[in-house]
């Protein structure tokens, strides 16, 4: 069985690779074809993936990240599970029988809502993901103490937990 979360990152490199081929000249019929089959697979087929990692929350919303799951059935499946995964006002659970919120699946989740055009809840859960408490651990924590899942907190300072830095130049 195949791995949803995996699968719809497949998805996403496809798409990139499609891009990047038409901005070079070529012409990839198989990647699109693929790009078609696999698409279709994630919507319809659900029982072609393995549904015992369906615990993780990236299986939640990695499809509509990735852009496969778009309009209406993105907003069903983000409805649907959102009370399964969120911890309101702390971020996404990695796990959803789990008490630990991670960086990493808050930031992913506000990706997925922003993909999906709803960019004032993707804002707002942003903001609330990062508050005083979640924004001094890189990588979450374990509620309801809070306690740090990577050792000591660290005191950042700023709005977000992310260093600012120049983006590196593409050469070619």
């Amino acid at each position: 069985m195949s791995l949803l979360t995996g699968s719809s990152s497949i998805y996403m490199s496809l798409k990139c690779a499609l891009a990047t081929a038409k901005i070079l000249g070529h012409q990839a019929p198989a990647w699109g074809s693929a790009l078609i089959k696999l698409g279709d697979a994630i919507r319809t087929k659900p029982h072609l993936f393995n549904v015992t990692k369906f615990r993780y929350s990236m299986y939640w919303f990695y499809p509509i990240m990735a852009g496969v799951l778009t309009g209406a059935d993105a907003q069903k499946r983000i409805d649907k599970y959102w009370k399964k995964y969120i911890i309101e006002e702390r971020g996404v659970r990695c796990v959803h029988d789990e008490p630990w919120v991670t960086i990493a699946e808050s930031s992913e989740l506000t990706i997925a809502l922003a993909a999906m055009g709803n960019l004032e809840l993707a804002e707002s859960y942003s903001a609330g993901s990062s508050t005083e408490d979640t924004r001094t651990d890189l990588t979450g924590a374990v509620l309801p103490a809070l306690t740090s899942l990577s050792g000591p907190k660290i005191k950042l300072p700023g709005p977000t937990p992310w260093p600012s830095w120049p983006p590196m130049p593409f050469t070619t």
